[in-house]
């Protein structure tokens, strides 16, 4: 008799730490959602804080542009042709050289205001890089925080490539692809973040 009582207390001891056990790994489940919830909150945070940056940052560069001769056409052209450029960084390299010499002509006609030696601004050659980078990384940061007007942190491989390479100032983004750990075959999502960590 009291060998049966002893394998059922066993019995009841041993559900007593099964049921502790399962208590204290939906507790630290709980613990880790909260956690990933309040990064995710921050991440988001931070992703519209440097949006709002760079969108406020190419308000003010076109301001700079307008104030030393460049006429609003002249910088949306610009604006417009870097941008081409960045998206056909895949194409062959004798292909993409005219738009080399496009681009020289586009930096040449925003350089032609001269600046007096008393004024300290910079010229409109320096000033116009930064705005086709900035431009480019205001319109895929924004797209990232407001799709369909639902927040999302990640971005396609192919757009934070292209990014990362305007904003380092590299020529071809394929060269981003294994810091992100993928391909140029292939159609994947990272983390919107990424952006921030690697440029």
């Amino acid at each position: 008799m009291s060998s049966k009582l002893t394998d059922a207390e066993r019995n009841r001891l041993k559900q007593q730490r099964s049921r502790a056990r399962r208590k204290e790994y939906l507790t630290d489940l709980e613990d880790r959602l909260r956690t990933y919830e309040r990064q995710g909150v921050q991440a988001s945070v931070e992703v519209q804080s440097a949006a709002r940056h760079v969108v406020a940052e190419n308000q003010a560069l076109r301001k700079l542009l307008a104030q030393h001769g460049a006429q609003p056409a002249e910088i949306e052209a610009f604006v417009k042709s870097q941008l081409e450029a960045s998206k056909s960084t895949t194409q062959p390299e004798h292909i993409a050289k005219p738009k080399s010499t496009s681009q020289a002509r586009s930096h040449q006609q925003l350089a032609t205001p001269t600046l007096s030696p008393t004024q300290r601004s910079p010229p409109a050659q320096t000033v116009a890089p930064n705005l086709e980078m900035n431009a480019e990384s205001a319109e895929i940061a924004i797209a990232t925080t407001n799709r369909n007007g639902v927040y999302t942190d990640h971005i396609s491989c192919e757009e934070a490539a292209q990014v990362i390479a305007s904003m380092r100032g590299a020529a071809n983004a394929s060269e981003i692809f294994p810091e992100l750990g993928c391909s140029q075959s292939q159609k994947c999502m990272v983390k919107s973040s990424i952006v921030f960590e690697l440029s």
